[in-house]
């Protein structure tokens, strides 16, 4: 997959690599038709980057202003030296191969794309460099002319998105997609050799009522201290995540899993002792811990079921303990968490127990709501919505998400039918619908969809569908047919959380869109983050430049209402807009589905 640095990086090289190529031949011109040195020199010095000609033996033959800042010396010290002054030193010997190549087959070409070349300054300390190389025929022999530029600021800009996509941005753990590829990693190397380790689930008691209580406020400082803690008291060698809600992992190598629980409960005890004032209040905080023990012939997802179990079962013997699970019952781990999850999904469904809510989103030109996102909820006994990363996973896995999918269709028709019908005094709003990779492979959905819109009559513009990056990635054929089937209706589609995992601007290019939703993690800490805001801003830009509409995920604030609205974002979503909410009428989740069988 292509990404934006892979892609910024070809821009430039492109730019560059013909801007160089032109000014060498106008220098071979102007030396042969008039043996003029000045417009050489002034090519030399206009150019952007710093510029280094070097004889056959290596020898610098002439620089430019920019390469003596670069690089900290004095023209007059570098003229005659070996260019190997401007190389580390563990990088001369491979650096004088690559010029023995490349006068025998002298091209321009580009250097330090694919692997990292560091050039060394006059005070001895190092940077990453990329660099464009072009022959130089001249009557003295074949000069190379390297255009060398200073890529520190980019490399570090590049390092933030990767820290970004990897770690939860609330704790700094790393989050779940990242803790899950360690997993994986783990997982095959104990099939490999044999090795064992221990995964632990660690769960906050009761954090929701603490946030009831207190407000997410505190709750946000429980799972950062918890956060800290974890760091602190497992081992370098473990790794540490926060998946989501008030639930992290860590994963313990070459750890059996009662050594395993013996650190556990340490870490157990020392969060029950850590005590939070909150306005006079004292605020006591206790967790619960699901353990399994893996190895050799292991599965990770066997291996996340047992631990689940385990966790499971630490809450219903009273909470603030742990549970190791132990061999020999996998089986019945797995037929524990069917129970409880996908069995629990099918009744839902079989029972139309399925709930939609929905989340307002704001039209920063206009000052109102103008769309509502559409999110699929289930109840726990209390009455309460579920979280749905804990359901989500095990419908995606199950494929009853398209079920899930097919549903809020039915509710976001409905509705719009239902807007028409008694529009207020702004007019009808529009509903966004989510889509899974699992529905977007479904080849007859695009023709139903269409149909029953012809039918109901309803505004298709009003009508959107969200893809994610990843479900996009699934398969991507199949997105954009999805996608131009139905925008010939009118439909619109948004890619959601753009930007997250190091997205790739190849999407845009692949993908018939019309929205770009930005990713949370971008706008969540925009006002204090100076990255984020060059970033946000530059993606506002881009869309707005290629036709497309924008929307701000997480936001929490008026300040962040202004900063995107001035950026030119076109929507804002989040908390502060409003919160996702039941709405009160909508279609039963069973056989009534207007676009299903």
């Amino acid at each position: 997959m292509v990404t934006l640095g892979e892609i910024l990086r070809w821009i430039v090289y492109t730019v560059t690599n013909r801007y160089y190529r032109v000014a060498a031949r106008v220098m071979r011109r102007d030396r042969l038709l008039s043996g003029s040195e000045r417009k050489f020199s002034a090519l030399l010095e206009s150019a952007p980057d710093a510029m280094v000609i070097v004889d056959a033996h290596g020898h610098i033959a002439l620089v430019n202003a920019q390469a003596e800042k670069l690089f900290g010396y004095p023209r007059e010290e570098l003229m005659g030296q070996s260019v190997g002054e401007l190389i580390p030193d563990r990088a001369r010997a491979q650096h004088r191969q690559h010029q023995k190549g490349f006068m025998k087959n002298a091209s321009a070409r580009a250097m330090g794309h694919d692997h990292e070349l560091r050039g060394r300054r006059r005070d001895g300390t190092e940077f990453p460099v990329e660099i464009s190389l072009s022959p130089l025929e001249t009557d003295q022999g074949t000069l190379v002319m390297s255009a060398i530029r200073d890529v520190t600021e980019r490399k570090e800009a590049e390092a933030h998105l990767r820290h970004l996509a990897e770690h939860d941005t609330l704790t700094g753990l790393l989050n779940r997609r990242c803790f899950e590829e360690h997993f994986a990693r783990e997982i095959a190397l104990a099939a490999r050799y044999g090795a064992e380790g221990t995964l632990l689930l660690l769960d906050i008691d009761s954090l929701k009522d603490v946030n009831d209580a207190q407000g997410h406020s505190v709750g946000d400082d429980i799972l950062k201290r918890i956060a800290r803690i974890l760091q602190t008291r497992m081992r370098s060698t473990d790794i540490v995540a926060r998946l989501g809600g008030d639930e992290f992992a860590v994963l313990l190598p070459h750890t059996g899993a009662e050594p395993a629980a013996a650190l556990t409960r340490e870490v157990l005890r020392t969060i029950r002792a850590g005590v939070l004032v909150v306005d006079s209040t004292r605020v006591n905080v206790s967790c619960s811990a699901g353990l399994a023990g893996f190895g050799q012939g292991a599965l990770a997802e066997d291996v996340m079921i047992a631990a689940d179990v385990s966790l499971y079962a630490a809450k219903e013997q009273g909470r603030d303990r742990v549970v190791v699970h132990r061999p020999g019952t996998g089986e019945v781990a797995k037929r524990q968490v069917r129970a409880s999850w996908t069995q629990r999904l099918r009744e839902v469904l079989d029972a139309d127990g399925l709930v939609a809510y929905r989340q307002p989103i704001h039209d920063t030109a206009l000052g109102h709501v103008t769309q509502y996102e559409l999110l699929v909820r289930i109840l726990n006994e209390a009455g309460q919505p579920i979280a749905p990363g804990n359901f989500l996973p095990t419908a995606e896995r199950t494929g009853m998400i398209v079920q899930l999918d097919r549903y809020m269709i039915d509710c976001a028709l409905e509705l719009i039918a239902d807007a028409q019908a008694h529009p207020g005094p702004r007019g009808p709003v529009g509903y966004a619908v989510n889509l899974s990779a699992r529905s977007l492979a479904q080849p007859e959905l695009p023709q139903v969809i269409a149909r029953r819109v012809e039918a109901s009559g309803i505004d298709a513009r009003l009508l959107v569908f969200e893809i994610t990056e990843s479900a996009a990635i699934a398969n991507m054929e199949a997105a954009a047919a999805f996608a131009h089937g139905l925008r010939a209706l009118g439909c619109t589609f948004a890619l959601d959380d753009f930007g997250a995992g190091f997205a790739s601007l190849s999407h845009l290019k692949h993908l018939p869109l019309d929205w770009l939703k930005i990713d949370g993690e971008y706008i969540r800490d925009l006002p204090r983050s100076r990255t984020d805001q060059v970033i946000v801003r530059n993606l506002a830009r881009i869309a707005r430049d290629l036709g497309l509409r924008t929307t701000a995920e997480f936001v929490g604030d008026q300040e962040t209402l202004d900063m995107v609205t001035d950026y030119g974002v076109g929507h804002a979503q989040g908390f502060y807009i409003g919160r996702p909410e039941p709405i009160a009428s909508t279609p039963r989740s069973g056989a009534r589905s207007v676009v299903g069988p």
